[in-house]
């Protein structure tokens, strides 16, 4: 699989591919978080999270009595759904990141899979400044992290911090997009499929317990956003949901047509902001074709509430694990 190809009008139709890959990226694990009904994300105290160490930055390692080599042909990329309350999104500034889910391709193994990140994830990042100056080190929610000085410095620093957490492996890109793109994709594929498995009765009653339904508009915010008045209140059911939602969209981009795609593309462009070139898009989009998605993979924790809000604390053994099991393989004879 070529990398970083230039776009030429001859390979216009891969182009298109690329531009449907944009809209499925922006769908994945439901990008369309939270409005959250708390006016205020300011969290204090806490652990701050786990930190890693370096040791995950050494080619060769070992863990309890094992070892294990860094995989060669491994790349990622960190799409952020995020959201500004009531105030619009600008390029000045880009809100609050509720959706944060790692794309990991293994091009040895011909395989890709998603690590969802828990929004209310507690970590150690850089505060940074309107002016996109570092004015020194917080702890907080990761969903935070985005809303520190520009759109896209905010991006560049969320992926930072998910790099951090993992020890420092690379992710090779980023998208960013606001929730303004909610209806845009869902429409634009002519609604996406799903079972409710909650009672939206409170919300929506439009969206029945047990019934499978095309989710069309406001639908598909109301089923992929809700947290607090439905299931336990809690974003694990709700990323559950998403993970649903994705599967769904997933099945409907591939029967999108050229203007379609087009028409996703030029709306989605002026809300969201990316480092990945319009090759690596291409090469997204055959590989979700190509290679096998495998089961998601999440860092598992504890939920707590700390002057009423919402913490994830990560378990560092899991950590731990969720960075071997994507970034090493093991030297131990099976």
């Amino acid at each position: 699989m070529s990398r970083r190809r230039k776009i030429r009008k001859s390979d216009i139709q891969k182009a298109l591919i690329a531009i449907a890959c944009v809209a499925l990226l922006v769908g994945v694990g439901g990008f369309f978080i939270s409005r959250w009904e708390n006016a205020r994300y300011a969290t204090e105290g806490g652990t701050g999270g786990v930190q890693s160490g370096s040791v995950f930055s050494q080619e060769t390692i070992t863990i309890d009595g094992k070892t294990y080599t860094k995989k060669k042909n491994i790349r990622s990329y960190l799409i952020m759904g995020c959201d500004n309350g009531n105030e619009p999104v600008t390029h000045a500034h880009g809100g609050q990141a509720d959706m944060q889910v790692l794309v990991v391709v293994d091009d040895a193994n011909k395989t890709w899979r998603l690590m969802p990140i828990d929004r209310d994830t507690m970590v150690f990042f850089e505060a940074i400044d309107d002016d996109d100056q570092v004015v020194g080190t917080t702890n907080g929610q990761i969903c935070l992290v985005h809303a520190y000085g520009t759109w896209d410095t905010g991006a560049k620093n969320t992926v930072k911090t998910v790099s951090d957490i993992l020890g420092g492996q690379k992710i090779n890109g980023y998208l960013s997009t606001n929730m303004e793109s909610i209806e845009i994709v869902n429409d634009a594929v002519g609604g996406v499929p799903v079972t409710v498995t909650t009672d939206f009765t409170v919300i929506d009653d439009s969206l029945v317990l047990g019934e499978e339904i095309v989710l069309q508009g406001k639908q598909a915010e109301t089923f992929v956003r809700s947290r607090m008045s439905v299931d336990n209140g809690t974003n694990e059911a709700r990323m559950a949901r998403q993970d649903a939602y994705f599967n769904g969209l997933l099945k409907q981009v591939s029967g999108l047509g050229e203007s379609q795609i087009l028409d996703i593309y030029d709306k989605i462009a002026s809300n969201s902001v990316t480092n990945i070139g319009s090759g690596d898009f291409v090469d997204l989009a055959e590989m979700t074709k190509e290679y096998t998605r495998l089961d998601n993979i999440q860092i598992d924790g504890e939920h707590v509430v700390n002057n009423n809000h919402m913490e994830f604390h990560m378990d560092e053994d899991s950590v731990n694990r969720v960075i071997l099991e994507l970034f090493f393989e093991s030297q131990e004879a099976e």
